[in-house]
């Protein structure tokens, strides 16, 4: 006697696998979305503020920020302006230590900073992509250029001035009425959303195989 082997139901597979697939892509969506760990730029244009530092300045220019969101760095944005063309100038993104500067996590040098006002944004890529943690305090620090550069404020609102001084270990706080200057850190797709993209996307190739398959 001959045994009979039931075909899968196709159009219940197909229809499934569907589901499945742009779950996965909305999902990995919304986490994109979401790549923002601080910011207090607004709309991009620069705050009334300008903070100057030139080569007689203090060593360091900082501002300390507490993060709304946690994710691993992608970039920071800057913004501010150059007297001089090409003129360094060195950034750095801190830890908090009992409301100081701590731990330096990562460091960067461009000579690309606008001359013109208005100033577009500056984005630095990170290199080192350290993870940062919701709620927490970090410092974003500038040391002292060669030339003359300006950081304009935010146009959020947020006051807090600027922290100033010759050593990370003993800065002043200055303007404290003023905004702080504007800053933004986004982060990069957590690793377990590209992977469910992925997996959507290759569950809608195979949906459509499978039609052609049938046909």
């Amino acid at each position: 006697m001959k045994t009979r082997t039931a075909l899968p139901n196709w159009s219940c597979l197909r229809n499934t696998t569907k589901l499945l697939a742009v779950s996965c892509i909305a999902f990995c969506g919304n986490m994109a979305s979401a790549g923002t760990i601080y910011s207090n730029l607004g709309d991009g244009l620069r705050g009334y503020v300008g903070y100057e530092m030139n080569s007689t300045s203090s060593a360091f220019l900082g501002t300390a920020f507490t993060t709304t969101g946690a994710g691993v760095l992608s970039d920071i944005v800057i913004h501010g302006l150059a007297f001089t063309a090409a003129t360094p100038v060195t950034l750095g993104l801190y830890t908090d230590n009992t409301n100081e500067p701590g731990t330096l996590l990562e460091s960067w040098t461009t000579t690309t900073l606008p001359t013109g006002d208005p100033s577009p944004l500056t984005i630095l890529p990170s290199v080192i992509n350290p993870s940062l943690s919701a709620s927490t305090q970090y410092w974003v620090v500038v040391s002292r250029p060669s030339g003359t550069i300006v950081l304009w404020s935010n146009d959020q609102g947020v006051n807090g001035g600027v922290w100033a001084g010759n050593s990370l270990t003993n800065l002043f706080h200055s303007s404290i009425g003023n905004p702080t200057p504007g800053i933004q850190l986004d982060s990069v797709p957590e690793p377990a959303s590209a992977t469910l993209l992925c997996l959507g996307f290759g569950a809608l190739l195979l949906t459509k195989r499978a039609m052609l398959w049938r046909a």
